[in-house]
């Protein structure tokens, strides 16, 4: 979809920094080369709402790509051999958040771990848990059981029937030294603006 904004001035304001851009409920505008001195035409992405997700399918599920925290981990590397280094004794987590106003839309978590010498770190250690207000409250949404293994490990939400979780924000908690002790975590699902109404206001 385009959007043409009238304002004079506003395609070389766009052009002249790349810090400079429209934003649509919390998405960029991309300027396109319809724009001229009198209108910006920006084209959007698609804006998926909570609503469209539960009801349309305007999008595909993929993997998300949020901010990932602790900052310059390479927990989404792709590299399945160099291994997540978290000291805590108790409370180590990792994650992933989105915009503010948006959630991820979960068909799928998993966590590929890639030597284990003993479980017990992992059982009932490792939880899945999403927040909506930066983790004054969190969901418990999982703990890995006796079935964790090498390899990845499965969080599938993908049944009919089966309430999919959306939140601002995910993360995996453990309990003890060496729960976080994981090479890779990937989210899939879709990115969707936190909205139920059929059709959401939004300002640019």
């Amino acid at each position: 979809m385009q959007l043409p904004i009238e304002a004079s001035g506003l395609t070389a304001n766009l052009k002249s920094s790349t810090s400079n851009y429209i934003d649509v409920c919390g998405s960029k505008c991309e300027p396109t080369a319809e724009s001229d001195s009198t209108y910006a035409v920006c084209k959007l992405p698609l804006l998926a709402t909570t609503f469209s997700v539960d009801n349309y399918k305007i999008q595909e599920s993929r993997p998300l790509e949020g901010k990932v925290f602790p900052e310059n981990s390479v927990l989404t590397d792709m590299n399945t051999i160099v291994d997540h280094k978290d000291t805590k004794t108790t409370g180590c987590n990792f994650g992933m958040t989105f915009k503010k106003g948006h959630v991820g839309v979960l068909d799928e978590a998993k966590v590929f771990i890639n030597f284990i010498s003993s479980t017990a770190p992992y059982v009932n250690k490792l939880h899945f848990e999403g927040s909506n207000d930066g983790w004054l409250t969190k969901e418990r949404l999982f703990t890995y059981g006796q079935d964790v293994h090498e390899g990845w490990n499965y969080i599938n939400y993908r049944d009919e029937g089966l309430d999919k979780p959306a939140f601002n924000s995910y993360r995996f908690y453990g309990d003890a030294t060496g729960s976080c002790r994981v090479t890779e975590f990937t989210l899939v699902g879709i990115e969707a603006i936190a909205s139920e109404e059929p059709e959401p206001q939004c300002t640019p």
